[in-house]
C-alpha cells in the first residue's frame, strides 16, 4: 500500500499535525527486520603426538658400541682394542680379561693382527699443541634488528641416519683421504709414510688410536 502527501504553502496546521500522526502510526507498526543467525564452527580437537618405542635391536646394540669405541676404544686385560678380524662379533671376553676369540681364525692371522694391536697401542700419545696466543678482543658489534621468519610448516625432525656420528673425526680423514688419492690430489705413498712416522702398522689402525687423528692430518695436510 503506498499513501501520498501533498504539502504546499497553504497547508493549514491541523493538517500538517494529522500527516504527521499518520507517519508515525506507519512506522510504529512496520516489522522490524530479522537478523540472520550466526553460526559457530567448532574448533578441531587438538592432534597428540604419540610416543614412539624403538627397539634395542642387536644390530643398534653394536652400532652403540662402535661409537663408543671411536670415542674411547675399549681395551682388555691384555691392552688390546677389539678386532673384528679375531675377535668375537659378541664383544664378550673370556674369565681372565681378554676378549673372546672369533671362531675359524688361523693361528697365522691372529699371530699377525695381535703383533698389529700391540705395536698400533704401543705409540705414545701426541704432544699437547701450545696454548693458543688470546688476540684482544674485538669492539663490541651493534646487533641488527632480528628478522622474523616467514611462517610456514615446521622443519621435519632429523633422522638418526641423517649424518654420520663421527666424535673423533677418524671417519672424515679417512673419507678426505680416499677422496684425494682418487682425484690425485695425494699419492699413496705420501699417506703410508705419514702412518709409519706415527708408528702404526696400517692406516685402519688409526681407528684404535683416535688421538692420533690429528696428527696424521698434520702430517698429510700441513697447515692446510
Amino acid at each position: 500500500m503506498t499513501i501520498a502527501f501533498t504539502i504546499t504553502p497553504d497547508t493549514p496546521p491541523r493538517m500538517l499535525k494529522t500527516m504527521a500522526t499518520v507517519i508515525h502510526m506507519l512506522l510504529a507498526n512496520e516489522p522490524e527486520p530479522t537478523a540472520e543467525p550466526i553460526m559457530f564452527e567448532p574448533e578441531p580437537a587438538p592432534v597428540m603426538a604419540q610416543a614412539v618405542t624403538i627397539p634395542y635391536t642387536p644390530e643398534l646394540q653394536a652400532e652403540a658400541a662402535a661409537i663408543s669405541d671411536m670415542i674411547t676404544p675399549k681395551l682388555d686385560s691384555d691392552g688390546l682394542p677389539w678386532d673384528q678380524r679375531i675377535h668375537s662379533a659378541s664383544r664378550a671376553v673370556n674369565a681372565d680379561g681378554t676378549w673372546r676369540q672369533r671362531r675359524g681364525v688361523d693361528q697365522a692371522v691372529l699371530d699377525q693382527v695381535r703383533a698389529e694391536l700391540k705395536q698400533t697401542m704401543s705409540v705414545p700419545a701426541p704432544l699437547a699443541p701450545p696454548p693458543p696466543v688470546v688476540a684482544p678482543p674485538p669492539p663490541p658489534i651493534v646487533p641488527a634488528p632480528p628478522v622474523q621468519a616467514p611462517d610456514g610448516p615446521p622443519s621435519p625432525p632429523l633422522s638418526s641416519n641423517s649424518a654420520p656420528v663421527d666424535p673423533s673425526g677418524y671417519v672424515t680423514l679417512l673419507t678426505r683421504l680416499a677422496t684425494d688419492k682418487a682425484n690425485g690430489v695425494l699419492s699413496a705413498e705420501l699417506v703410508d709414510t705419514a702412518v709409519a712416522q706415527l708408528g702404526l702398522p696400517t692406516l685402519a689402525s688409526l681407528v684404535a688410536r683416535p688421538d692420533l687423528v690429528p696428527a696424521l692430518e698434520m702430517l698429510v695436510y700441513g697447515n692446510q
